[in-house]
């Protein structure tokens, strides 16, 4: 005759049973979690370099190889693609260093966009690696077609990004009327929301590029004479 179960020992084994799960839970959760905390610690001397750009503070050429090198050695411990922006962001600002446009030059100008593909192939909604990939492309002097689908890419990810809307506008101007002509939308749409966001600033980069009749024809039309009123002022 089976003998009756006790209720105690069955809610015991029942909670052994529970613990050991959440044991195992709890194990897994940490091993997944070790390679992320390592990129943590490594990034760390790179932070502060990333935080000091983001705020446009000058950095110096040893804390940007800092920056590079703290991504370079997280890496293989993350597979985020914002860490091959950071390293790609890093390079490019070795680049601009880089006097004469030589070998170094262009051995950074590479490295950075193939970083940044990378990057984005992994985060595909970052404005700001559109923004570089397309800057790089300039400066590697690819042709218009192959820098304005980061272009466009740049914009449509984040149309109003208040620290991306000039930068984006420049280089817009930049590959006029290659940009304007296959994206005029998204082209008056970075001109009217820089007008809004500083009109004078706009005026001035309209003429440093001397392209003044673009602008103008982007805005609405009841911005157009102040427009014209400004570039005056600016040519007296």
């Amino acid at each position: 005759m089976a003998q009756p179960r006790d209720p105690r020992r069955a809610m015991i084994l029942a909670r052994r049973h529970v613990a050991g799960a959440s044991f195992l839970l709890g194990a897994v959760i940490l091993i997944l979690a070790v390679p992320r905390l390592v990129a943590g610690v490594l990034m760390l001397p790179g932070d502060r370099v990333l935080d000091a750009l983001q705020h446009r503070h000058d950095v110096t050429p040893a804390e940007l190889r800092t920056l590079a090198a703290s991504r370079e050695a997280a890496l293989p411990w993350t597979p985020s693609g914002h860490v091959r922006v950071d390293l790609a962001t890093a390079e490019l600002l070795l680049a601009a260093n880089e006097v004469g446009g030589g070998p170094r030059y262009h051995d950074l100008i590479d490295r950075a966009q193939t970083e940044l593909r990378e990057g984005l192939a992994r985060a595909p909604a970052d404005p700001y690696g559109w923004t570089r990939l397309a800057y790089a492309g300039l400066a590697a002097n690819e042709p218009a077609r192959k820098i304005i689908p980061d272009l466009a890419m740049a914009i449509e990810t984040a149309p109003v990004e208040a620290t991306l809307v000039f930068s984006r506008l420049q280089l817009s101007l930049l590959e006029w009327p290659y940009f304007s002509n296959e994206h005029p939308s998204l082209f008056e749409q970075q001109v009217r929301v820089a007008w809004d966001q500083s009109n004078e600033r706009l005026v001035h980069l309209a003429i440093a590029i001397d392209r003044k009749e673009a602008v103008r024809n982007a805005l609405n039309p009841g911005d157009r004479a102040e427009f014209d009123r400004q570039v005056a002022d600016e040519n007296q």
